[in-house]
């Protein structure tokens, strides 16, 4: 039985890139009482570390594991974080501020590489809904 594709990510961060994505609100709704899942794929660069992140509030199973990423074209790697938040409260909107960054695997010898500079991407996710009652 051949595996099926993943399913699209919410949110993808480019860490391959010097100046990655930073202060971008991504903004969800959710009626539903259930809590809610958001899915981060994150590009890391070739020769970089796994990515790790932090969250604020946390989401509700801090640290998510990415495993071992899949590879891209270009030797990078590719990771998957399935954030998982509190469902969303009624007419109310909860923000969760988030940063992912990737290190450099081997420290540059001699001189600074100027792409060996760690790479960062934060933003704000921003949930609203909540349950809806008739």
């Amino acid at each position: 039985m051949p595996l099926q594709p993943l399913p699209a990510a919410d949110i993808t961060l480019d860490l391959t890139s010097l100046n990655p994505i930073r202060g971008h609100t991504f903004k969800f709704f959710d009626c539903s009482s259930a809590p809610l899942t958001v899915t981060i794929d994150v590009m890391v660069a070739k020769n970089f570390q796994p990515p790790s992140y932090t969250m604020t509030p946390r989401d509700l199973h801090f640290p998510v594991d990415a495993g071992s990423g899949t590879a891209l074209p270009d030797g990078g790697k590719k990771y998957r974080f399935n954030l998982v938040l509190p469902s969303p409260q009624p007419e109310r909107s909860t923000s969760y501020t988030f940063e992912f960054n990737s290190q450099p695997a081997i420290a540059s010898l001699g001189r600074p590489v100027p792409d060996d500079s760690p790479r960062l991407s934060s933003g704000t996710i921003e949930v609203s809904g909540g349950p809806m009652y008739p």
